[in-house]
């Protein structure tokens, strides 16, 4: 099955979505799990504008979680990060976001992916371009509206910034306009926290509170823990394949790799900034991760891809359609 996402056909791409459709049916079918987090402003804007029907919204996130996919698996063929033309940066993204029941709806951390995943597109775009402000500019704006969506995307203020450096020579002014694209999206809040809100309420309105060590949430802390250390070898292992995925590359797709792992990287240290950990929160990964995952299983022989991913995937499916069982 695997096979049929070497290719890069319009086909396929629809494909992809009766795939993740196929793996988030239960999610129409049993709630999805209510989250302590509510996200940041971003998210709550954007949830006052949309219909609150729960099949819309599930339909919603599928769509986004495609759109995602998509997105990384265009960059991976466009910059040919890939060995040929394949659909499994998308695919695997799309494998990850169906992990976990914890992953269904329309949570902020999907919401704050799509911005990251049109961060990392303004960020390739800075490689040995002579004018780079309006991409520098834009990378910053996007990373802030993904930190306004969810509170532990503050860390990937770092990538912006450690990004820019990987892909070209840092300059004083890209800092600045890098800076000043970051600051502005937080400078609007501030302007309208003045305007609308109490004195005070600034971090409240963005969605941010603070306390560390970090909590588990619930009785789910143990489940949670074990899901953080599957998390991290999963991350490990994917990292450890930097020099086969990068081996033999021009130095432009290093230097997106590099990118990619970084972004694996800081989602780690993102735990240094959240209250309370759940299983959503490990969606901070699925992006970087699953198109990391998605370029090392293209290079593996087709057989031993096609065995990795059918038994990743009757595992995933038994487990997101085992509560429909015992209904």
């Amino acid at each position: 099955m695997l096979q049929i996402f070497r290719t890069n056909q319009l086909f396929i791409h629809l494909l992809v979505l009766v795939y993740l459709a196929i793996l988030w049916v239960p999610a129409y079918l049993v709630s999805p799990v209510a989250l302590t987090e509510q996200g940041g402003f971003v998210y709550q804007w954007l949830m006052s504008v949309l219909p609150e029907a729960q099949s819309f919204r599930i339909t919603a996130a599928i769509l986004l979680v495609w759109l995602q996919g998509l997105g990384m698996s265009y960059l991976a063929n466009q910059y040919r990060m890939g060995p040929q033309a394949t659909l499994f940066p998308g695919l695997f993204i799309a494998f990850l976001y169906s992990a976990t029941p914890e992953f269904y709806g329309l949570t902020p951390h999907l919401v704050a992916n799509s911005f990251l995943v049109l961060a990392i597109l303004q960020l390739y775009k800075v490689y040995k371009h002579q004018e780079t402000s309006q991409s520098v500019f834009n990378t910053g704006i996007l990373i802030s509206l993904a930190a306004l969506t969810v509170q532990g995307y503050i860390v990937f203020v770092l990538l912006g910034w450690i990004g820019i450096g990987i892909m070209r020579s840092r300059r004083f002014l890209e800092f600045l306009q890098y800076g000043i694209g970051f600051l502005l999206p937080w400078c609007f809040l501030g302007v309208l926290d003045f305007l609308l809100e109490p004195a005070g309420t600034f971090m409240e309105l963005a969605g941010y509170s603070w306390g560390w060590p970090p909590v588990f949430v619930g009785p789910e802390g143990i489940r949670i823990q074990i899901q953080m250390v599957l998390l991290i070898l999963l991350l490990i292992a994917v990292i450890s394949r930097y020099n086969k995925v990068s081996l033999g590359e021009t130095m432009q797709v290093q230097k997106n790799i590099q990118v990619l792992h970084w972004a694996c990287l800081l989602t780690l240290a993102s735990l240094l900034v959240v209250p309370r950990v759940e299983s959503a929160h490990f969606l901070l990964t699925v992006v970087p991760l699953g198109t990391l995952l998605g370029l090392w299983m293209a290079r593996l022989r087709p057989g031993q891809a096609e065995m990795v991913h059918f038994l990743l995937f009757i595992a995933v499916l038994v487990y997101q359609y085992f509560p429909l069982i015992t209904l």
